[in-house]
């Protein structure tokens, strides 16, 4: 389980890219994917 906190949706869709781009996650991400079988988001809000 992996969970992330953004203060908007745009937060939420720039953060991909920027993790991308990193070299750390670049050199990581081939190793993600051999043991990562499914993958989920989900969204909870604060109701006002």
């Amino acid at each position: 389980i992996s969970e992330g906190e953004f203060d908007s949706l745009a937060a939420f869709e720039a953060h991909p890219p920027k993790m991308g781009a990193d070299p750390e996650m670049q050199a990581l991400m081939p190793k993600f994917e051999k043991i990562i079988e499914s993958m989920e988001v989900e969204f909870y809000m604060p109701v006002p």
